[in-house]
């Protein structure tokens, strides 16, 4: 799934109004395309494009921030202090927290983080 179906509604654009079919319509000489619309169509199609290479060099720090919950310290410090069984408190609690690691979780979870960094490289750049 693309970029587009996480992306604030004046980037989704009804199939008439993408930027390619703008294009295509100016190219051609029609009237109902001027200038400044091509213009401001072909910066809003920069700024996506910008804001969709820069979340590029995010996906590894969002997977480790997803991930950090399962590292030993963490589990420990939810757990807390057990007595003499901590050990099997904390690799239950590394049990509860691995099971809902499934790849639509993941992939969920990194796509949400790409689209919070992405959106204000967007906006930033109007």
């Amino acid at each position: 799934m693309g970029y587009m179906a996480y992306a604030p509604s004046q980037f989704r654009p009804s199939s008439s109004d993408a930027p390619a079919h703008t294009i295509g319509r100016f190219a051609v000489g029609d009237p109902a395309i001027g200038r400044d619309q091509l213009v401001n169509e072909l910066k809003l199609l920069r700024q996506l494009t910008g804001a969709l290479i820069g979340t590029l060099s995010q996906t590894g720090r969002i997977a480790i921030q997803h991930f950090r919950s399962l590292a030993p310290e963490e589990i420990k410090l939810l757990v807390g202090p057990k007595g003499f069984n901590r050990e099997s408190a904390y690799w239950r609690k590394y049990e509860e927290l691995a099971g809902s690691m499934d790849v639509p979780t993941i992939e969920e979870a990194i796509r949400a983080g790409l689209v919070a960094f992405a959106e204000p490289l967007i906006h930033g750049a109007r």
